[in-house]
């Protein structure tokens, strides 16, 4: 049984009571790095995916997140913010090819945390941000789990501002790999 998210948890409470998981204790420099590598990883393999986000504009994962989707490879960006000035990926330039879909999250869905999550039909890679009680350190929660990461996004959509902008098909369960 899945617990479900709630107000006085965090989307890390929520995925780490999924399986299976990994968590990492990062400087903020090498996270950057590691998801750089991500990103050049999947466009060397050319794979194509959707993209679901909540980092501010001037975090320095969106660098990488731009040469990826400069690449042609990132189809759409569900760009997710709590105030309307943090749905738009201002100043970072995804490429012609990528629909970016801004994603208001209610003002009362308490989430605190960066996230990433990669979906395409060759994987799904979940990463949540959170700071440390370290100085420059952040801990990284990476889940490659269809049934963690559908968990993950069925949550997320839960806290969605509904308006009158959001596709029809929006709140139907995301078609993840399965691991066979």
């Amino acid at each position: 049984m899945n617990p479900r998210f709630c107000a006085e948890s965090s989307l890390v409470d929520f995925i780490q009571a999924q399986t299976p998981h990994s968590l990492h204790l990062l400087s903020e420099t090498t996270a950057n790095q590691w998801l750089r590598s991500i990103c050049e990883g999947l466009i060397q393999h050319q794979i194509v995916s959707r993209l679901w986000v909540k980092v501010a504009s001037t975090s320095p994962f969106c660098e990488p997140i731009a040469v990826y989707g400069q690449s042609g490879l990132l189809q759409r960006a569900y760009w997710c913010g709590q105030t309307e000035g943090d749905v738009e990926p201002v100043g970072v330039n995804l490429g012609s090819a990528t629909i970016i879909e801004p994603i208001l999250l209610a003002d009362n869905s308490q989430i605190q945390e960066d996230f990433l999550c990669f979906l395409s039909t060759d994987i799904s890679l979940l990463w949540i941000v959170q700071r440390s009680e370290k100085v420059g350190m952040v801990n990284v929660i990476q889940s490659l789990c269809p049934t963690a990461i559908a968990a993950f996004l069925a949550e997320v959509k839960q806290m969605v501002t509904i308006t009158d902008d959001l596709p029809s098909d929006f709140f139907q369960p995301e078609q993840l790999l399965s691991l066979i």
